[in-house]
């Protein structure tokens, strides 16, 4: 089969971008003919197998001049790169983004002949698909077009009301959607008026080819700090402010074991960077001792897959307080690898990991309650903070007993692999 796979922003850097990539890896393992159109900068690599054409639409960033003028469009309105929030874009920027991404998916479907389109995020892009075929390569595309939704697109679709009826109209023409998980099913049913039979949940997956527990995994001596490990972009909507908040107090408490906080990610948030490091920003040349915090912690940086992999191995606990998730990735990587999760408990992760994992160890904290996707109420932080460290307590305990009980039984993510996600995709197209 041929399959040619989109996305507005850049593949690799965040977790739709490294859902996309590992998808790809995993169809070229089963030897289907590929193709990626993807936003970057022209300074970015892409990292697929040789045998992936790819087709890049560049955006324009400091002295970096691409066809788009502006900066890569952003799921997210914090990204771990410059970015552009959906909100301040104009029609004429959107046009733009229509006619770049048109003639680049025109030239890909020409010289690729897919028999399958997948794009990722519900949104913008994916609802102007449809009409880019036919006007970009005319009579050369037969095949379906597939939407992924990640979960960032259903909060940007809520709180960013651009063209809002025209991405409806558009989605409404795709042939089919795929989603993470049945909370998320339904919510692309309520908010965008799809038939029901027209979406079909696939989960998500991890490489164990990199997240893995090996026989190098780094041993905690029984005296070391306990290491607390947080992955992904460093914003408000991923907790950490209120984490920051309950691993200072718990730092304070006597009967608590010592620990040390790992933050690997990119950070654009200028308040958590002032929080972390007293600087307006953190970058990658950051990494080290955060002095500025009152217990013991440290910047790791943006880390490659292999980098973050090591990292969880040599942590303990691994933790996700989110706002909003769509069905994080991540959570199972550190898992994968031998770390305690302490996740907040969104929308269909429980109900996943109850399907796809074996003595599941994951810690689940109640979220605080939302006046919109991803923004809890003030009011609320207080009483999740204290159920936060709660949740970390419950996992010290569930470290010291990984480093001292012989017997301790360690999760089974074998049903959670990509070739499994990619093999429910195959089914339904």
């Amino acid at each position: 089969m041929k399959i040619l796979s989109i996305s507005t922003q850049k593949p690799h850097s965040t977790g739709s971008g490294v859902y996309l990539t590992e998808l790809v890896k995993s169809f070229d393992r089963a030897g289907h003919e590929q193709a990626v159109v993807a936003g970057v900068y022209e300074d970015d690599l892409f990292e697929f197998p040789p045998s992936v054409r790819t087709y890049p639409v560049y955006y324009s960033h400091e002295d970096s001049r691409g066809e788009l003028p502006f900066e890569v469009l952003g799921m997210s309105d914090v990204m771990p790169y410059p970015s552009t929030l959906y909100n301040s874009l104009t029609d004429d920027m959107a046009d733009m983004l229509y006619s770049a991404f048109g003639k680049a998916i025109g030239r890909a479907i020409r010289e690729l002949d897919p028999d399958v389109i997948l794009c990722h995020h519900l949104f913008l892009l994916t609802s102007m698909l449809p009409d880019m075929v036919k006007e970009f390569a005319p009579g050369s595309f037969h095949g379906k077009i597939y939407g992924i939704s990640h979960g960032s697109d259903i909060r940007q679709f809520q709180n960013c009301p651009f063209r809002r009826d025209s991405i409806i109209s558009g989605i409404r023409k795709l042939d089919g959607i795929f989603a993470l998980h049945e909370e998320q099913k339904n919510q692309i049913i309520e908010l965008y008026g799809i038939a029901e039979g027209k979406i079909k949940v696939i989960g998500t997956g991890y490489n164990s080819q990199i997240f893995n527990m090996d026989e190098d995994m780094e041993k905690s001596g029984s005296d070391d700090p306990y290491k607390i490990i947080y992955a992904g972009k460093l914003s408000t909507a991923k907790g950490i402010f209120p984490l920051i908040e309950a691993l200072a107090e718990l730092d304070e408490d006597s009967e608590i074991p010592d620990f040390e906080l790992l933050l690997a990610g990119g950070c654009q948030d200028k308040g958590i960077a002032r929080l972390l490091s007293g600087k307006p920003a953190l970058r990658a040349g950051d990494a080290g001792e955060l002095k500025a915090l009152p217990f013991r912690a440290r910047y790791l940086g943006m880390l490659s897959q292999t980098e973050l992999a090591a990292a969880f191995r040599a942590s303990d606990i691994f933790v996700l307080p989110s706002y909003y998730e769509g069905l994080p990735l991540v959570l199972i990587e550190a898992m994968a690898s031998g770390a305690i999760p302490v996740c907040t408990s969104l929308p269909g992760i429980q109900s996943w990991l109850a399907s796809k994992i074996i003595s599941d160890n994951t810690v689940l904290v109640e979220p605080p309650e939302m006046r919109a996707p991803g923004e809890p109420y003030e009011s609320e932080i207080p009483a999740f903070k204290e159920r936060l460290k709660d949740g970390l307590i419950s996992a010290l305990k569930l470290a010291r007993s990984k480093r001292f009980d012989p017997d301790y039984i360690y999760p089974d993510t074998s049903k959670a692999s990509w070739d499994g996600v990619t093999e429910a995709i195959l089914k339904y197209v």
